[in-house]
């Protein structure tokens, strides 16, 4: 937990009771697991929208117009055919 063993968060508490008071320091506790919760809701929601946008873009189109595909690279379909290009016509004088 970020390197803070449990003599550190003794003295961490230690010196919270001392400057906030034995009043305060459950209110600031309460609030602060609040936080937390509410944090680790947020960040488990995102995985969740994470893990459903990559199962959703996980189907790959198939292609059932040609011979079935033998591995490699996917098969796209035929480009249309262009003219080819012509070669520049040189000036008359």
């Amino acid at each position: 937990m970020f390197g803070v063993g449990m003599p550190e968060l003794l003295v961490i508490l230690a010196v919270a009771l001392v400057v906030l008071g034995p009043q305060r320091l459950p209110e600031l506790a309460h609030a602060l697991g609040r936080i937390i919760g509410r944090f680790r809701a947020a960040a488990a929601e995102v995985r969740r929208e994470v893990d459903r946008g990559i199962s959703s873009t996980d189907t790959r189109p198939t292609h059932t117009d040609g011979p079935p595909h033998q591995g490699g690279a996917p098969t796209l379909p035929d480009a249309p055919e262009r003219p080819a290009p012509q070669p520049p016509t040189p000036e008359k004088p």
